[in-house]
């Protein structure tokens, strides 16, 4: 992986690495394809001790100097180019950062050396990897979830209008993975908020955050399973009504005909007479 490549040792025995760059300048392109064979899934935190960066973060441009933090997510595109210095970085693990920053965007976010809890970040990124070597897994435990707290706290510091639409991109990313879970679990009768809490380690708050604009996460999963239906009974095959009712998840004919009605104000068995989805 190209942080492998780029960084060296120590690491701390827990989900959390950090790692010390070389000194000279650097270009990295961390490209679509790379991120798919890779399976990458973690947020890289990058602290500047000398030199600068600028780069493009999947649209976003940005630019940092020494000091400053930058925050990569590693599932997402970005090049950057730094100069010749000394950078710090550490690799943090996916879900413990969403869990408490879900709603905000932190893909190409900097934050500034003069910004007091980016301070705070900093001594402690720096005193970590000045002591990983002797580490124990309690230790390097305690680390993980002070580095996770402090990294949030300095992130929920940034500029309103800055905040607004970071929040807006990696909720509709975040939301978007979500759909995708659920479309992969709808013959699961107990697919519910609690699946997606723990599958995703998101509160319960921030998930109906996420899919109040549906009426909550039931009404979404309901409403993708319908959909779903609708199209089924729209093809050729020859399925009944319960059958494809059974396999969407729903616990009778009964009560699958009521929710579809509810929906598209027809019948399942009006509907494939009529043949025409597009139409309800």
């Amino acid at each position: 992986m190209f942080w492998q490549e780029l960084y060296e040792e120590p690491r701390i025995p827990t989900n959390i690495d950090v790692k010390n760059s070389a000194k000279e300048p650097r270009r990295d392109d961390h490209e679509r394809q790379r991120i798919r064979a890779g399976g990458l899934d973690q947020y890289c935190v990058m602290l500047l001790t000398s030199g600068d960066l600028r780069g493009d973060c999947d649209g976003t441009a940005i630019t940092a100097t020494s000091g400053d933090i930058c925050v990569f997510d590693l599932t997402l595109p970005y090049v950057s180019y730094a100069s010749s210095g000394g950078r710090l970085t550490v690799i943090a693990p996916r879900q413990p950062v969403d869990r408490v920053a879900v709603g905000h965007s932190l893909h190409g976010q900097v934050l500034r050396a003069d910004d007091p809890l980016a301070r705070l970040l900093r001594n402690f990124i720096v005193d970590v990897h000045a002591v990983a070597g002797d580490l124990q897994a309690d230790d390097a435990d305690a680390a993980e979830a002070a580095l996770i707290e402090v990294l949030t706290m300095a992130l929920a510091r940034r500029r309103p209008d800055t905040a607004k639409a970071g929040a807006s991109r990696l909720g509709r990313r975040f939301r978007e993975r979500m759909l995708a879970f659920i479309d992969s679990r709808l013959a699961d009768p107990a697919l519910n908020a609690e699946t997606l809490m723990l599958r995703f380690g998101v509160s319960r708050a921030n998930l109906y955050r996420l899919f109040a604009e549906d009426g909550g996460v039931a009404s979404a999963i309901r409403d993708r399973r319908l959909d779903a239906a609708r199209r089924r009974l729209a093809g050729a095959e020859a399925a009944s009504v319960t059958e494809i009712a059974l396999d969407f998840g729903f616990s009778s004919s009964g009560q699958f005909s009521r929710a579809f009605r509810g929906r598209f104000g027809v019948s399942p068995t009006e509907a494939r007479a009529a043949r025409q989805p597009d139409n309800i």
